[in-house]
């Protein structure tokens, strides 16, 4: 018998959790911008996504460009190779390339070993060692990076790993794409609204995914004194891409699925 308040008790605190986790979450519906529709309907919705595409050209480059000396020592290897570049770095400091501009990427020393010939018990040996040093180079002004390079092999330069050509300011060129594939959306459901024999109402979600294009790489290679010449440059242009995906209210109209729908495109 004295089990019974036990019971209404633990009855009790149940219904006033219950009420507490309601009332939670209701709060976090409204907290967190959710859109809840009267009791018993669907909301009503139109919901597209838009693409905007903007062609901008790079008006930056880095070139990763520094010197491979072999000799028959390592500390003469090492000698020649800091000579030269020095060499370089005093070219491009004199092209007005600035010191936080230039950056070291590797530095490197490895021997070189002899091919053994077949029958030739004592296997390889070291025959020398090369010494290398890479350094990445921002180039702010395209129209000089050509003359840059030819400076930079006249000085010393004999290796050049490659170039890459970038966007230094894709905020305007986003801007435009956002713009565009808004307008892009707005077309599409326009079109579904009308079809559904409605028109759109006021916005319920935007979501948005981008794509700034990664660098234009191009490779490079070993090049000697006697190669050195203004190098011909076409940065070409990137591709600037925004997709949104917009939900908008569906007012007027039945639309194919009855007065509670949803039209969504394929794309």
């Amino acid at each position: 018998m004295k089990r019974i308040p036990e019971l209404v008790i633990l009855a009790v605190a149940a219904i006033v959790v219950l009420t507490v986790l309601s009332g939670y979450q209701g709060v976090q519906a409204r907290s967190s911008g959710q859109i809840l529709p009267p009791e018993g309907q669907m909301q009503r919705l139109v919901s597209v996504s838009g693409t905007g595409r903007v062609e901008v050209q790079p008006d930056m480059a880095t070139i990763q460009i520094g010197v491979e000396t072999q000799a028959e020592t390592a500390s003469e290897a090492l000698q020649q190779n800091n000579t030269r570049m020095q060499a370089l770095l005093d070219a491009l400091a004199q092209s007005g390339v600035a010191s936080e501009d230039i950056q070291t990427q590797s530095v490197q020393l490895f021997p070189i070993y002899s091919n053994p010939q077949p029958g030739d018990e004592t296997g390889p040996v070291i025959t020398g060692y090369t010494a290398s040093n890479i350094v990445m180079v921002r180039v702010r002004d395209l129209e000089e990076l050509g003359t840059l390079l030819d400076t930079a092999v006249e000085a010393g330069g004999n290796r050049i790993h490659g170039i890459s050509f970038e966007v230094s300011q894709p905020q305007e060129a986003m801007s435009q794409a956002r713009e565009q594939a808004f307008e892009d959306a707005r077309a599409k459901g326009n079109q579904l609204a009308s079809l559904a024999g409605g028109e759109l109402g006021g916005v319920v979600s935007i979501s948005e995914s981008s794509f700034l294009p990664p660098p234009i790489f191009t490779q490079g290679g070993t090049f000697e004194r006697d190669l050195a010449a203004a190098v011909p440059v076409s940065p070409g242009v990137q591709t600037v891409e925004v997709t949104i995906q917009v939900a908008w209210q569906l007012t007027g109209g039945e639309g194919p699925a009855g007065p509670a729908t949803t039209v969504t495109p394929s794309n």
